[in-house]
């Protein structure tokens, strides 16, 4: 085989130049190994062939095997675990794959418990509160809650309730209801401290479970008449507290979601951190280098390349 080799050797030296017209210009310098090894690659140089400019290594230079920082930083922001196959810590990797599928799967579960669970307490607040209880509660007590005011200066119920009771409660009109709860929370010490926001909100559904003011729209409150002894107005229906762990519980189970979705987050940035940092260590203990010896046969001399490669722990 080496016999073979000597020829095709000789042949790489000496047909660029002789393809292009040219006359091969090797540099001998009378030292074997610098003639066998600086010739060839100093040829190539000036004859332009591809990848081989002055001071790259290309194939008869040094090779490093250094990692880009930049590109193990990067993959690992797209994608945990990327930078670190890149960097050959297949097991770090690993874990990193491993954590953000957990998050995100954990994170999509109680996110969707969350929603199943928001669309329960909505159904049940639907079918147990009504605005309409509330405004009339309000109106039937308003000279215990504010006697400074008068009933009749509110049209909360321009067409009357009729059969408009439930669900999106048209009856109501909430201008003249919001006007109603701003004029009675002015008076000192009944509970009234917020005004109802219109149906189907977020902040509808959140308020009438949280605060007592709207405790007389569930329809197991007790809807009898109010001394000033009742003041500030406290909830007597039981549906309200259940409403109110429904709601509770919707948010846990967001809360957990959330926390996920940091992780996720969190992942992403350790993973890119550790890959940068794999690749420093990679780029800073290893050492390569590859140079050409000539070594005596029985037709003279012939070139042999040698690499070396350490790494340090």
């Amino acid at each position: 085989m080496r016999l073979l080799l000597i020829p095709a050797l000789l042949l790489v030296v000496l047909a660029g130049p002789a393809s292009a017209g040219e006359t091969p210009r090797i540099h001998l310098t009378g030292n074997g190994s610098v003639d066998f090894f600086s010739g060839p690659r100093q040829l190539a140089v000036e004859q332009g062939m591809p990848g081989m400019n002055a001071g790259d290594p290309g194939m008869f230079g040094q090779t490093d095997g250094k990692k880009s920082l930049w590109t193990a930083g990067l993959l690992s922001i797209a994608i945990p675990g990327a930078g670190q196959v890149y960097t050959n810590s297949y097991v770090k990797a690993g874990v990193f794959v491993a954590t953000e599928v957990t998050a995100w799967v954990v994170a999509l579960t109680y996110n969707n418990k969350g929603d199943r669970q928001t669309d329960a307490f909505e159904a049940y607040a639907d079918a147990h509160w009504s605005p309409v209880r509330y405004a009339e509660f309000t109106l039937n007590n308003l000279a215990v809650l504010n006697p400074n005011l008068s009933a009749s200066s509110y049209n909360v119920f321009p067409n009357g309730t009729g059969s408009n009771t439930s669900a999106p409660f048209r009856a109501v009109r909430w201008s003249e209801l919001n006007r109603l709860e701003d004029d009675v929370r002015s008076y000192p010490n009944n509970g009234y401290t917020h005004l109802l926001p219109l149906y189907g909100s977020q902040q509808y559904y959140e308020l009438i479970g949280k605060y007592p003011q709207f405790s007389r729209g569930w329809d197991d409150a007790d809807q009898a008449s109010i001394t000033p002894s009742d003041l500030p107005l406290q909830s007597n229906s039981q549906r309200f507290f259940i409403y109110a762990k429904m709601r509770a519980q919707a948010n846990d189970y967001y809360d957990i979601a959330g926390t996920f979705v940091s992780v996720a987050v969190i992942n992403h940035i350790v993973s890119a951190i550790d890959a940068i940092w794999s690749a420093s260590k990679i780029n800073s203990n290893l050492h390569a280098d590859m140079k050409v010896r000539v070594e005596p046969t029985q037709f003279g001399v012939a070139p042999a390349a040698e690499a070396n490669i350490r790494y340090d722990f």
